[in-house]
């Protein structure tokens, strides 16, 4: 329930802040402004809506920690590799370099 308080709130208090330092309803008619809270309501409304339906458990803080959590990184004896390329074996060593040229000015 985090994210949609934070996100009507945010909305709220943007549209409040933006009205008072450039007086955005100041030359506005009552059904604009009408038409402009509803439209507000109803995107409030399709936010409680999308966040209804989800899975509001709780996951434990050791459950990000164990293995199976998803999107982990596995370490693996030679280094951590993310999960889509565990088991492929090691990476391929990075090239080196050639060393820049000690004389910048061409002489």
């Amino acid at each position: 329930e985090t994210v949609p308080v934070f996100y009507v709130m945010f909305t709220l208090c943007t549209i409040l802040g933006s009205n008072f330092l450039y007086h955005d309803f100041e030359h506005k008619s009552t059904a604009d402004i009408g038409a402009f809270c509803a439209g507000c309501c109803l995107t409030f409304g399709g936010v409680k809506l999308l966040t209804s339906k989800r899975d509001r458990r709780k996951t434990p803080p050791d459950a990000l920690l164990a293995s199976e959590a998803p999107g982990e990184w596995r370490q693996t004896p030679a280094e951590l590799t993310p999960p889509s390329l565990a088991g492929c074996g090691p990476l391929p060593a990075r090239r080196q370099l050639p060393e820049p040229s000690r004389n910048l000015l061409g002489t």
